[in-house]
């Protein structure tokens, strides 16, 4: 019923590029959106993901934006407005479109996929609206597939295993581009729900049974101390793979830094 970022790239058998909208296509968009309407009607065009533009492609949109052809209409659908490059953003109106609630993603689950009541909540309550996720989540039997290459990487940072770390840098570097921000972006996932659970709040988490269950153990390693320093470090290795540096070189600094902030005692909260 609604498919993600991750579900075209597949389906595109583009999984391991990293995503971009090209100079070319904002040309060919000039030159279609110039052209008169068939039926004399309104033209339409909806740019998917536009944070995904570069600036030279954003460059060529701008004229069009400002004084477009009659009758046009330019809408611009973002999952992260705050990643839109400023050019962009100051020649928009914003609408925010709240997420579905966990009560409409578990109806549509139970709907397409005859679901129970139970086990349907459960994953809408882990996919916080996102109803690609659910769906996702919900045909996996609700687990990621992330997760056990989290639970080996955060052991192989907690024992400084050079070993493991070296074979997991392997395994990062082949995800892709793509495949390593996703990568990433789940393990800030997992960090938040960590120190969520260990403020003693687990109610709040949103966690599948397996995230949950090696959370029970790991929450305790995640508290104010480090969590700040955690998030700032896979944010930056975030950055760094956006921007093209090697993803084994990315890997491996990060793993040596998060060694240093898992060993970090609690202290007193």
């Amino acid at each position: 019923p609604s498919l993600g970022l991750e579900d075209w790239l597949e389906a595109l058998g583009a999984d391991r590029k990293q995503l971009f909208i090209s100079v070319d296509e904002a040309l060919e968009v000039n030159r279609k959106l110039g052209l008169k309407s068939f039926y004399g009607g309104w033209k339409v065009w909806i740019c998917w993901l536009p944070e995904t533009m570069r600036t030279d492609t954003a460059n060529k949109f701008l004229k069009l934006m400002e004084e477009p052809s009659d009758r046009t209409v330019m809408l611009f659908i973002t999952e992260n407005s705050d990643r839109l490059l400023a050019t962009i953003r100051s020649r928009v109106q914003r609408i925010p479109v709240p997420a579905l609630s966990d009560a409409e993603v578990t109806q549509v689950l139970q709907s397409k996929l005859a679901m129970g009541m139970e086990e349907a909540s459960q994953v809408a309550h882990v996919a916080e609206g996102n109803l690609a996720k659910a769906w996702r989540l919900a045909k996996s039997g609700n687990e990621q597939s992330d997760l056990q290459g989290f639970m080996d990487w955060m052991r192989a940072c907690w024992a400084r295993d050079g070993q493991a770390i070296v074979a997991g840098s392997e395994q990062f570097g082949s995800l892709g581009r793509e495949g390593q921000k996703r990568f990433l972006q789940y393990a800030l996932h997992v960090m938040r729900q960590a120190i969520v659970m260990h403020v003693g709040t687990p109610e709040l988490a949103r966690l599948t049974r397996g995230e949950s269950g090696f959370l029970d153990k790991f929450k305790a390693f995640i508290h104010h101390r480090n969590i700040l320093e955690l998030r700032a470090c896979l944010e930056k290795a975030h950055a760094d793979v956006a921007g093209n540096v090697n993803g084994k070189l990315v890997f491996v600094q990060m793993s040596l830094q998060i060694h240093k902030l898992l060993r970090l005692p609690a202290g007193e909260d």
